[in-house]
C-alpha cells in the first residue's frame, strides 16, 4: 500500500533532504533492484515558492511556465497561471512497484537462508528473567485448518530488528511514539482498447504531485495508474492494510469508504486523457508509519531491540538496511543517525 515515490523534495530539515538524498542513490546503485525504478522526474505544485530550491544541492527546474510544463508532459493538464502556485520539475526522482522490489528481496533473502514465516502476529518478546537477555519471540499463527484462534508458537532469538511499522508502538517492541497517519491510494489499468496506444500517446512521462488539488498520480512500468492525495482514511487498523474490490467499493456511501473514485477522480484534473482511458481495479488504505516527530526512527529502542521505522520506507529503505546491518553485526555507530536515535523521544520526556 506504497505510492512507492522515490524523492527527497521538500523533505525538511535539510538533513533530513540530505539523508532522502542517499537514500535515492542507494536506489541508482543496488544491482538487484536498480532496473526496477522508473526515473522519470517529477513536476510538483507549491502554494508558496519552496525556499528549500534556493540552498542548492538538490536538482530543480522552475518556477516552470504552462509551455515548459506541457513540453515536459504533455498529458499535463495543470492550468497554472500566476495566482495559484509555483512548479518545479525535479529529474533526480523515481518511483517503484514496491511489490516487484519485495519479490526479488525475499528471493534473495531465501536463497541466504533465510526463513520467512508469513501468517504469523508477534505477540511478545521474552526475556530471561535473571540476565534480561532476549531468549524467544513468541507469536501467533493462523491456522487456516482450525476454527480457533490460532496457535502461539516462540522463535528462538537474542536479538529483534523491529521494523514492523504502525506495529512498533507495541511496548515489547520499543514502545515507539507514532502518530495516526491514514493513507489511501487507488489503482487503475488501461482499458483494452487504450493499451494499443500506452506506449505513445496514453504513458505519463513524468510523476504528478499537486498538493494544492490534494492530488498526485504516476504511472508504473506495466502500465498502472497509481493516484494517491485526497482526505484522510476513515477508519483503519494500525497493523493492517485493507484491499477494497471493486464490487464492494461501489457501496461505499454504506461503507463509510471514500468514494471509489474519489482519488482518480482528483487526479483526471491533472491528466485526464490519461484517467479517462483507464479504469478502476482496487483501492488500498493503511496506517502510514509516522514517528511523533515525523523523522525516522533508526537503533536501539530496548536492550535487544533494534527498531527501524520511517514514513519514507521506499525511498529510504535500501539505505537505512544497510546501515543497520552495519551497526548490528560490527557493533558501530554511525554519525549519520544520530538525529534519529530512539532516545530522542526519551529525552523529551524528561524535560
Amino acid at each position: 500500500a506504497s505510492w512507492a515515490w522515490l524523492n527527497a523534495n521538500n523533505k525538511q530539515p535539510k538533513f533530513y533532504q540530505s539523508l532522502n538524498q542517499l537514500g535515492v542513490q542507494a536506489w541508482k546503485r543496488q544491482p538487484h533492484l536498480r532496473h526496477l525504478v522508473s526515473w522519470l522526474g517529477s513536476l510538483v505544485r507549491f502554494e508558496k515558492f519552496p525556499e528549500f530550491v534556493n540552498d542548492g544541492g538538490y536538482p530543480a527546474e522552475g518556477p516552470l511556465t504552462s509551455n515548459e510544463i506541457k513540453y515536459l508532459e504533455p498529458l499535463a493538464q495543470w492550468n497554472i497561471n500566476e495566482k495559484n502556485g509555483y512548479s518545479f520539475f525535479f529529474p533526480d526522482e523515481g518511483c517503484v512497484d514496491p511489490s516487484d522490489a519485495i519479490k526479488i528481496l525475499r528471493r534473495a533473502a531465501k536463497d541466504l537462508g533465510v526463513e520467512i514465516k508469513c501468517g504469523h502476529t508477534v505477540t511478545n518478546v521474552i526475556r530471561d528473567e535473571q540476565s534480561g537477555y532476549i531468549r524467544t519471540v513468541e507469536s501467533l499463527e493462523r491456522d487456516e485448518t482450525s476454527t480457533g484462534a490460532g496457535l502461539i508458537t516462540n522463535t528462538r532469538a537474542d536479538l529483534v530488528v523491529a521494523a514492523a511499522g504502525c506495529g512498533s508502538k507495541a511496548s515489547f517492541l520499543g514502545g515507539l511514539p507514532l502518530v495516526d497517519r491514514p493513507g489511501r491510494i487507488e489503482y487503475a489499468q488501461l482499458t483494452s482498447k487504450n493499451k494499443i496506444q500506452s506506449s505513445n500517446k496514453l504513458k505519463l512521462r513524468r510523476i504528478l504531485v499537486d498538493p494544492e488539488r490534494s492530488s498526485h498520480v504516476l504511472q508504473r512500468k506495466n502500465g498502472d495508474v497509481v493516484a494517491g492525495g485526497g482526505g484522510n482514511l476513515e477508519f483503519g487498523g494500525s497493523e493492517s492494510t485493507l484491499t477494497v474490490p471493486l464490487g464492494r467499493a461501489k457501496n461505499s456511501h454504506k461503507q463509510k469508504y471514500v468514494s471509489a473514485t474519489s482519488l482518480l477522480g482528483l487526479a483526471r484534473e491533472l491528466a485526464p486523457s490519461l484517467v479517462d482511458g483507464a479504469a478502476f481495479t482496487r483501492s488500498c488504505q493503511a496506517v502510514r508509519p509516522m514517528p511523533q516527530d515525523g523523522l525516522p526512527v533508526v537503533g536501539y529502542s530496548a536492550p535487544g531491540i533494534y527498531s527501524v521505522v520511517t514514513h519514507s520506507g521506499i525511498t529510504l529503505g535500501l539505505l537505512l538496511t544497510a546501515l543497520a546491518a552495519a551497526e548490528i553485526t560490527e557493533s558501530i555507530s554511525f554519525e549519520l543517525l544520530d538525529c534519529y536515535r530512539p532516545t530522542r523521544f526519551a529525552a523529551v520526556d524528561e524535560r
